[in-house]
């Protein structure tokens, strides 16, 4: 560096991209990961140890080059290491991959006692996930107490989750804005009502055949209304009955002969020499 002076905004820089962790519990935010005293390390404990409940321990990574800052039992940056096989296993180890736009939440959805239990459900985005959990049940073992669960996430940046706070129908919708987690309650959408009387339409045009088999399909007749309609007058024999008079009999050599003779008389007015 010119003039012997370390560059100290750049590293400031890197510093910034760690990856942040925050705990949510009763609807607030508050940074960091508050660790408890183990018998040999402090850890992040998820859940709770019991019956029909589960308790995990996160330790802190025993390499004292990988082990992140603790400032008064609080983790302020870190990842989750897996270190395990075939089944996972975490550790919290320091932060060396300046990510950005994504951190760690812990989601802590411990609530009311009795029914209803608590979870974590992305909403939007593919990115988020859960990376290890524990979870409790509300006021002991009874059949009928909800659960409630103790996870860590990764959540990315303008992703959003629901967070259910177990035994109450409290919710908080949960989203990563510029590095930082916002929350708010959350509101469900009531899917729309159709009316209940149903839309009046106009009669539509009706096709007409002229023989019963098959007509014209461009030709169409409408409902007429008023005064535009024309009486049906329904037809009836007479009395007498049909044709019921003799029919004329015609001669046919005395007409052709009258015909004839006006033909004879029309030539020779016409054609009478003077």
């Amino acid at each position: 560096m010119p003039n012997g002076k370390s560059d100290s905004s750049s590293v400031f820089a890197v510093e910034r991209k760690k990856l942040k962790t925050f705990t949510f519990a009763g609807g607030t935010v508050s940074p960091g990961f508050v660790l408890t005293d183990g018998e040999r390390n402090k850890s992040l404990a998820l859940g709770e140890y019991g019956r029909s409940s589960w308790l995990t321990n996160v330790p802190l990574n025993n390499n004292p080059d990988n082990c992140p800052e603790v400032d008064n039992n609080i983790v302020q940056d870190c990842f989750l290491l897996n270190v395990g096989g075939e089944k996972d296993f975490f550790i919290l180890s320091r932060d060396r991959s300046s990510q950005n736009g994504s951190c760690l939440i812990r989601f802590l959805t411990v609530g009311e006692g009795g029914k209803g239990n608590g979870y974590v459900n992305r909403i939007s985005g593919w990115r988020s996930k859960e990376l290890v959990d524990g979870h409790g049940r509300n006021n002991g073992v009874i059949p009928d107490n909800g659960t409630w669960t103790d996870s860590v996430w990764v959540v990315q940046e303008g992703e959003l989750l629901k967070v259910q706070i177990a035994g109450c129908d409290t919710a908080f919708a949960v989203r990563v804005k510029n590095g930082e987690p916002t929350v708010e309650p959350w509101i469900e959408h009531a899917p729309r009502q159709q009316s209940a009387e149903p839309a009046k339409t106009e009669p539509k045009p009706v096709s007409v055949s002229g023989n019963g088999k098959g007509g014209n399909p461009h030709r169409t007749m409408r409902n007429l209304k008023g005064s535009h309609v024309v009486p049906v007058v329904e037809w009836s024999p007479s009395p007498e009955g049909v044709n019921d008079a003799p029919e004329p009999k015609i001669n046919l050599d005395a007409e052709l002969a009258r015909i004839g003779q006006d033909r004879v008389a029309k030539f020779n007015a016409k054609f009478q020499r003077a």
